[in-house]
């Protein structure tokens, strides 16, 4: 899986990261998406985001983890709910 912005992509499944650090903060992560680190907390705060990991005051994400988060947000219309929100 790919994901990035612009020129700037990072492969997750690439076997050149299985010995980088699995683990990022939000900054990278926002990075990584083209969001803003604001929008991770967000999330984290609505609990609607990944799950995340926290080190003292540090919070930082698994790869594994953001691979299986954006893999079920995937969808082919822009009406289908989302697995993040509830319709009833």
């Amino acid at each position: 899986m790919t994901i990035g912005a612009s020129m700037n992509h990072y492969d997750l499944t690439s076997s050149a990261n299985l010995t980088s650090p699995r683990l990022v903060d939000e900054r990278r992560l926002a990075k990584m998406t083209d969001t803003s680190p604001r929008h991770w907390q967000n999330l984290r705060m609505r609990g609607e985001g990944p799950p995340f990991i926290k080190l003292g005051k540090a919070v930082r994400y698994d790869l594994a983890e953001l691979e299986k988060y954006f893999a079920q947000q995937s969808r082919t219309s822009t009406s289908q709910a989302g697995a993040i929100s509830t319709c009833i």
